[in-house]
């Protein structure tokens, strides 16, 4: 799995949990996911639509030419970077978190 490739590779991934549910889901589903997570840092990896719409709903601020890209295409792999100046993963809310790098493979 796409996870465990990272964790491998990095060595710095932290614990890894599956929720067979988001398989293709929605991105209201994507997000309430992440509401209930208790850790500091997150990765989520997820198949479109449903993870372009997350990133394109959480982006707000941020580099122009990054955010109008992120609103045009999000190839596989594409990984989106966001700083999110909450407390607490339950305090997420869209359109209210800056997109700090957006990396699109060739």
């Amino acid at each position: 799995m796409t996870a465990q490739a990272i964790k491998d590779a990095s060595g710095n991934l932290g614990t890894i949990e599956y929720q067979d549910h988001l398989y293709n889901a929605p991105v209201g589903d994507i997000l309430n996911a992440i509401q209930t997570c208790g850790s500091e840092n997150l990765l989520v990896i997820a198949h479109n639509p449903g993870i372009h719409m997350l990133a394109r709903s959480l982006a707000d601020k941020g580099d122009k030419v990054k955010l109008e890209k992120l609103n045009i295409f999000y190839n596989p792999a594409t990984l989106s970077i966001f700083d999110c100046d909450i407390e607490n993963w339950r305090d997420i809310q869209p359109q209210n978190n800056t997109l700090l790098d957006l990396i699109i493979p060739d």
